[in-house]
């Protein structure tokens, strides 16, 4: 009879950062090469496609069900505990977001206009993920790299409702506001 420790758990990330990360290169670096590498009739090149998908996917979402099948877990608590939490976290911010809906709508506009040439369809594959990342305000790309385009700390506050103080203050740099920083000049200064 199984423990509770020992039955798999299908809800629990078990994918640690840099497995996440390699994952997501690998699928998309396959993505790429049947994107502008596959002759006209893709044919077995879209196989390649087709296992990138769940690369792309379990990297994004941070469990893979054959980890769990396996009992096999990458999923670091300690040292990669922030910067796990980057993964959940939004980061794309509302001018990015505006900027990201108004080139993907163009985009499509774009695809709509004349014949479905090779031209139309990379940007029709560049303008779903673009208005995708806009409209959850999430970009895998700024979670590998760490980058967020939050213009400040009430922006963060405002997509993360139910974020800690202390994980905002590890996860994002902004300036301190002035009242605080006039009240601790004036607390050193007595």
């Amino acid at each position: 009879m199984k423990t509770l420790k020992e039955t798999p758990t299908f809800s629990l990330h078990n994918l640690g950062i840099t497995d996440r990360e390699i994952r997501v290169l690998v699928g998309v670096g396959m993505i790429a090469a049947v994107m502008f590498h596959a002759p006209m009739t893709i044919g077995l090149w879209s196989l390649l496609a087709l296992v990138a998908i769940p690369f792309v996917i379990t990297g994004m979402i941070g469990w893979d069900p054959l980890y769990t099948l396996l009992g096999l877990n990458t999923d670091k608590q300690h040292d990669e505990e922030i910067h796990q939490r980057s993964w959940m976290l939004s980061n794309v911010g509302m001018f990015d977001r505006v900027l990201r809906i108004a080139l993907g709508a163009s985009l499509i506009g774009f695809t709509m206009s004349g014949t479905f040439t090779g031209v139309e369809m990379v940007a029709a594959l560049v303008a779903v993920p673009l208005i995708i990342t806009a409209l959850i305000a999430w970009d895998p790309i700024y979670a590998l790299t760490d980058i967020n385009t939050f213009a400040s700390r009430h922006d963060v506050e405002m997509a993360n409702i139910e974020l800690r103080e202390e994980t905002v203050a590890k996860l994002y740099d902004f300036p301190a506001p002035a009242s605080i920083e006039n009240t601790e000049s004036h607390g050193k200064a007595a």
